[in-house]
């Protein structure tokens, strides 16, 4: 029995189609590996609450921000910072994870309002925000996002 030899041609288009399906396939595996890789990393870093505190649109220096979760009993402290300068702060919200579905809501006491004239820190700010129960990038608190809160 002879076996059938093809033409030079054949094989040699044959070869080209298989190694175009090897490429094509390798990269299809290396941009999946790719996406999951940043995703991972994206997730890893998504752990972080960028925000400012503001009183009439000027910065509030030096006051204490405080991530909650609300529960059926007194609210679950999450994270805590302080504004800087400008009036921005980032929080950990890692242990937001644990919240699990619950309203969470950030609170601003105390610091020094810029640009108001003030002469120095000022105990009685008290400024709110509800988040809801996903945690957003950024976040502003002020006095209209306090008058929001009664609402929500």
């Amino acid at each position: 029995m002879k076996s059938k030899r093809l033409p030079l041609a054949e094989l040699w288009f044959g070869l080209a189609k298989l190694r175009r399906a090897f490429v094509v396939c390798s990269a299809v595996i290396i941009s999946v590996a790719t996406i999951a890789l940043v995703f991972a990393q994206t997730r890893g870093t998504a752990a972080e609450i960028a925000g400012k505190v503001q009183i009439a649109g000027s910065p509030v220096t030096g006051s204490t921000v405080i991530l909650y979760a609300a529960s059926e009993g007194a609210p679950v402290q999450l994270a805590q910072a302080k504004t800087s300068d400008d009036g921005t702060f980032k929080l950990d919200s890692s242990a937001a994870a644990k919240a699990d579905g619950k309203v969470l809501y950030v609170l601003a006491r105390g610091g020094t309002p810029e640009g108001l004239g003030a002469k120095g820190p000022n105990d009685a700010i008290a400024l709110l925000a509800v988040l809801g129960t996903k945690l957003p990038k950024t976040v502003t608190i002020n006095e209209l996002t306090t008058v929001a809160s009664t609402f929500t």
